[in-house]
């Protein structure tokens, strides 16, 4: 048995079923990296995740990258739009980040939509508004996207982000279908 992690695409919630057991043999396989089995922590609740994102949302928004990263495992990836590489462990995270303070001012504002906690893993899911100016002067690009985070418990105590990935919805509402619940994005 393993963890097993789907997500429902008739609801913006996130399932996890832990199932117990070790992980699946092809992640270390795959990867070459061992993966680390983290006890459940049975006290963790959805508020947790959701305090996790607005140290995130501070750390952004103080153009902080060393904070940023702190809130990263060690062995943490986090996968970013488009055809920028994916960041392995908090020192990427840093690099990565830096470069972009580097290069804007960030303004953001997280709308934290669906959190949970399923043992040893933890969820947050938020629409982010963000407003960037360049340092080098020129027009604030407003931007909107949708931020999934995996959590789980640090070998250190408390809660890290594992799993970070995000999508861009360029000035884009998104709105339910009431027939099928599909979702719709609609350009502004």
């Amino acid at each position: 048995m393993r963890d097993a992690i789907c997500v429902d695409p008739h609801s913006t919630t996130l399932l996890v079923r832990v199932l117990g057991g070790g992980p699946p043999a092809t992640d270390a396989a795959a990867t070459g990296n061992p993966v680390k089995r983290v006890p459940d922590d049975p006290t963790a609740t959805g508020e947790d995740m959701a305090a996790i994102l607005r140290q995130y949302e501070t750390a952004i928004n103080k153009q902080d990258a060393v904070a940023l990263a702190a809130l990263f495992t060690d062995d943490a990836q986090r996968v970013p739009p488009g055809e920028a590489p994916i960041q392995f462990g908090p020192a990427a995270v840093q690099a990565g980040q830096q470069i972009l303070f580097d290069e804007f001012t960030f303004a953001v504002t997280f709308d934290i939509q669906d959190t949970g906690v399923g043992g040893n893993v933890g969820w947050a899911v938020g629409e982010v508004q963000a407003e960037l100016t360049p340092k080098a002067g020129g027009d604030k690009k407003s931007v909107v996207f949708v931020t999934l985070c995996l959590m789980r418990p640090a070998t250190d105590g408390g809660w890290k982000i594992h799993r970070q990935i995000w999508n861009i919805r360029h000035r884009a509402t998104v709105t339910w279908a009431p027939s099928n619940r599909d979702r719709v994005a609609e350009d502004e």
